[in-house]
């Protein structure tokens, strides 16, 4: 027999509250990005362009790191009950995550060069970044509707493992940072990309099956079963959010063969070549 569900979310924000802890990541993140683009420029030697992207992805990394430690948090306070356990910092922080996702389209606009009027930088920005804007929207306005009002306390642990996705961003930006600095031929490049495809499948697929483990633990019910027991919205929201994941694995998967692919090509060569100097 089930435990009942709670009805009501004892750590719930009003709308003042949200309002206000959004507000202060709003100025958080804006001030982090511009504040590190101007250090940037003043003491590398990237362009403005450069070092502004290279700021957003710096920034990226520290609200990364943040969501994952407030998701360990909560699965270590509260994994014996992945579904009725509350913890206050999953409204918290979702309220002050919630800003990046605007702020983040904002600040790829702000680095984003094309010539022209401002209608055709916003066109060109608009067919460059659709589907990361679409993305930001969709998650932005997902985690405002049910992570803060909607779900009435329920599933506080199987939002911090959607939190924990964002485990693998610090290495998706390093590996950015090292092409901008034009080091894909290091060291630091290969090995970064490999942790980077580790993180990324025990972060948004692995997680997956853990959690269901988890459950299936928990109610005593089989593994196989765990999907049609769970609330729809919780079987969907994973389904939904685990397909593009498998997608985007795959690209990393085909991205990294065509690397190291293409290293071994070059040392053959460069082999071939002081065999024939020999």
């Amino acid at each position: 027999m089930m435990k009942p569900l709670p009805k009501f979310d004892h750590y719930g924000l009003g709308y003042p509250e949200q309002f206000l802890i959004s507000m202060f990541g709003t100025f958080f993140y804006v001030v982090s990005f511009l504040s590190a683009g101007s250090c940037l420029m003043k003491y590398t030697k990237l362009s403005q362009c450069q070092s502004y992207k290279v700021s957003s992805l710096i920034v990226s990394s520290l609200q990364a790191t943040m969501a994952s430690v407030a998701a360990l948090i909560v699965i270590f306070s509260c994994y014996d009950d992945i579904l009725r356990h509350q913890h206050p910092l999953i409204n918290l922080y979702t309220a002050f995550s919630m800003p990046y996702f605007a702020y983040d389209v904002w600040s790829m606009y702000y680095y984003y060069e094309q010539p022209g009027t401002f209608s055709h930088k916003l066109c060109g920005f608009l067919k460059t970044n659709g589907l990361m804007i679409a993305h930001h929207l969709f998650i932005a306005s997902t985690g405002v509707l049910v992570i803060l009002n909607w779900r009435h306390g329920i599933g506080d642990v199987i939002v911090a493992f959607f939190f924990f996705h964002e485990f693998s961003t610090p290495f998706v930006c390093v590996r950015n940072i090292l092409s901008i600095l034009k080091m894909k031929d290091t060291t630091t490049y290969s090995v970064n990309g490999i942790l980077m495809i580790l993180a990324f499948f025990i972060c948004r697929i692995a997680v997956y099956p853990f959690m269901f483990y988890l459950y299936s633990r928990q109610e005593n019910i089989e593994f196989a079963k765990v999907v049609g027991v769970l609330p729809n919205i919780c079987s969907i929201s994973s389904l939904l959010i685990l397909l593009p994941q498998l997608y985007w694995f795959s690209l990393m998967i085909i991205g990294a063969s065509k690397h190291f692919s293409n290293k071994n090509t070059v040392k053959r060569r460069q082999k071939l070549n002081n065999n024939k100097l020999d």
